[in-house]
C-alpha cells in the first residue's frame, strides 16, 4: 500500500452525510452508540439438573501485579450491565484472568469445574468448512459481522443467572 499514491486521510474522512445516511443513522441510534450492545429479543438459558448439588469454590489468588487491572476491568463491567454485585450465591465459579495484547485483562468464569459438568448441553456440530464454502459459493456481497464480546452481549434469563456467580476477593459479581 505504500506504493499506491492515495489520499488516505481523505478516503477515511466522512466530510457531510447525505440526507438519506443521517436519516437512517437517526432512526437506529441504539444500534451505533459507544459502549457494548446487547442482542435483542432472545435470552439465553443455562439447562442443569435440579438434582445437583451446588458446588462453591473459593476465589483464585491473583498476583498482586494484576489486582489493580482487576478492579479496573470489574469498575468498567459493572456500570455497563454486564455484571451485577451479588450478596449471597450457593453456586461460586473462580474467575480465570486472561491478559490481552493491549495489556487489559478480560475476566473468564471457569466453568469447567462448576457449570459444565452439570449443565444440559446441545450437540451442535461445527459445520465443515467445505459445506460452508459450498453454501456460499455464487454468493456476491458478504460482510464480517464483529461483536467485540460477543459473550456478554447476550444476556441470560434471571433463573441462569444463578449459576454464573464468580467471586473475586471480597467482591462477588
Amino acid at each position: 500500500m505504500q506504493h499506491v499514491k492515495l489520499q488516505w486521510s481523505e478516503i477515511f474522512h466522512l466530510s457531510a452525510l447525505s440526507p438519506d445516511v443521517s436519516r437512517l443513522l437517526s432512526k437506529h441510534e441504539a444500534l451505533f452508540k459507544d459502549g457494548l450492545g446487547t442482542v435483542q429479543g432472545v435470552k439465553a438459558k443455562i439447562h442443569v439438573d435440579p438434582q445437583t448439588k451446588p458446588k462453591y469454590f473459593k476465589p483464585c489468588p491473583v498476583a498482586y501485579a494484576l489486582r489493580p487491572k482487576v478492579e479496573e476491568e470489574l469498575d468498567h463491567l459493572l456500570p455497563e450491565g454486564t455484571i451485577r454485585p451479588a450478596e449471597f450465591s450457593e453456586r461460586v465459579t473462580p474467575i480465570v484472568l486472561i491478559v490481552k495484547s493491549d495489556g487489559t485483562i478480560r475476566i473468564c468464569g471457569d466453568f469447567k469445574v462448576t457449570l459444565n459438568e452439570v449443565s444440559k448441553l446441545y450437540n451442535y456440530p461445527i459445520p465443515k468448512t467445505e459445506d460452508l464454502l459450498a453454501q456460499l459459493g455464487g454468493g456476491v456481497q458478504f460482510t464480517k459481522l464483529d461483536l467485540g464480546q460477543a459473550y456478554q452481549q447476550l444476556e441470560l434469563d434471571e433463573d441462569s443467572k444463578e449459576y454464573t456467580r464468580h467471586q473475586y476477593s471480597q467482591r462477588s459479581i
